[in-house]
């Protein structure tokens, strides 16, 4: 028996801002029971969803608020469009094999969900298409897997 005082916390948001909960988790879970846990949170198709780890040092996050102004809803990973604004690192897809560790998720980091488009269930129960994925704020080509 293990008894887990401080399991992590993680802050889901869909890409494009709409759809956000937030999951205690532990640290040795799996990222598999993660995805399933947050798209029954969400209301979401596994299958149609991808997590994407989006980590922001305390600085680059302060600054890059403060350069976007009030209306910033979302981290722009990798984005530095905005004077002042500094680079983070770009998110990582996550693999559902590993754990939360292997994946070097931190207590209160930030998961980006990333929706198939078309990717919504039919009458069927069925996925109804297998569109594109909507893409991350700031992706540049050639620098993202997936």
């Amino acid at each position: 028996l293990t008894v887990e005082f401080y399991p992590w916390r993680f802050v889901c948001r869909s890409v494009d801002g709409k759809l956000s909960t937030t999951v205690e988790f532990s640290r040795a879970g799996g990222l598999d029971r993660l995805k399933r846990k947050v798209c029954e949170l969400l209301e979401l198709d596994p299958a149609a969803v991808r997590l994407w780890s989006c980590y922001e040092p305390p600085r680059v996050a302060a600054a890059n608020a403060a350069a976007a102004g009030p209306q910033a809803s979302l981290p722009s990973p990798g984005a530095a469009g905005a004077a002042g604004a500094l680079e983070a690192p770009e998110p990582e897809l996550l693999e559902a094999t590993m754990t939360l560790e292997d994946a070097q998720l931190v207590d209160g980091q930030t998961i980006l969900i990333e929706r198939r488009l078309g990717g919504e269930k039919g009458e069927d129960g069925k996925t109804a298409g297998k569109g594109k994925w909507e893409g991350l704020p700031g992706r540049r080509a050639g620098r993202w897997r997936g």
